[in-house]
């Protein structure tokens, strides 16, 4: 009784996945110069084996100090924006100065001395951060520095 509804899910089965009997009309070439018919020759490599040179990192930031000391703000309390700027690598290669974000600051702080050291850490793919420095006498008037990683790691505004 069980025999003839088995057998129909067997053979079901067997053709939903491609089994059974049948020809296959593939052919393939013989290719005896073919690399994969060589063996493959490698030097097993743990990585407790692998060596790098003593100065280099797996660091993906930058570390730098910022030494910011202008006379001429020595008086004023002023607000103080380090971000990255606006838009893609891109829309860095144009010739106009590129526009600052807000949104993507590194820091944000008001000082009222005209000095400010501190010490600034960035991913290492960030290529510009953008110095602002508004004083709270005349909000409108902005004065702007770029930093570059070609800058190196010091970055010093007087």
């Amino acid at each position: 009784m069980y025999k003839y509804p088995t057998m129909i899910i067997i053979v079901m089965l067997l053709s939903g996945c491609g089994g059974g009997s049948g020809t296959s009309s593939t052919t393939s070439t013989d290719n005896s110069d073919s690399a994969d018919n060589e063996p493959y020759n490698s030097t097993d490599t743990t990585t407790s084996e692998l060596k790098s040179s003593a100065d280099f990192n797996f660091s993906n930031h930058h570390n730098i100090s910022l030494d910011l000391q202008l006379a001429a703000f020595a008086n004023e309390r002023v607000m103080v924006n380090i971000c990255l700027p606006v838009g893609s690598e891109s829309a860095l290669t144009t010739r106009e100065p590129p526009s600052i974000d807000y949104s993507q600051c590194v820091f944000k702080a008001t000082i009222a001395t005209g000095e400010l050291q501190i010490p600034l850490t960035i991913a290492k793919h960030e290529h510009l951060l953008i110095l602002e420095m508004r004083p709270y006498s005349n909000f409108s008037e902005k004065t702007t520095y770029q930093w570059q990683p070609t800058d190196g790691g010091y970055w010093v505004v007087r």
